[in-house]
């Protein structure tokens, strides 16, 4: 996963969340509960993903962070969720310099 990656799935996940945020992000609070066993475990292999790529891989550590929050928009939120879109906060801040977006 190269940075070119990393700056595709930002900018997908970025037009993914248009319309979500505002209003103190009043339409996420909205996205329906992932009720789905077999969903809720990608969430977590997902997760695993995250904290093991953050020593080794901060390329892949953000890829897997973009698809966790446009998995939890497709499909809805467990609670893996809450860091995902954490993370999504920092990531469109640092690889993006949006500030603004960064807090909706």
């Amino acid at each position: 996963f190269g940075s070119g990656s990393v700056a595709v799935q930002a900018l997908k996940t970025k037009r993914l969340l248009n319309g979500y945020g505002g209003d103190n992000g009043s339409k996420m609070k909205d996205l329906p509960l992932l009720k789905n066993n077999t969903k809720i475990n990608i969430m977590l292999f997902m997760d695993k993903i995250v904290k093991y790529a953050y020593e080794f891989n901060h390329s892949l550590m953000h890829v897997a962070v973009l698809e966790m929050v446009q998995f939890s928009v497709k499909h809805g939120v467990c609670n893996f969720s809450p860091l995902a879109f954490a993370y999504y906060g920092i990531l469109i801040q640092v690889l993006l310099g949006d500030f603004k977006s960064s807090r909706e």
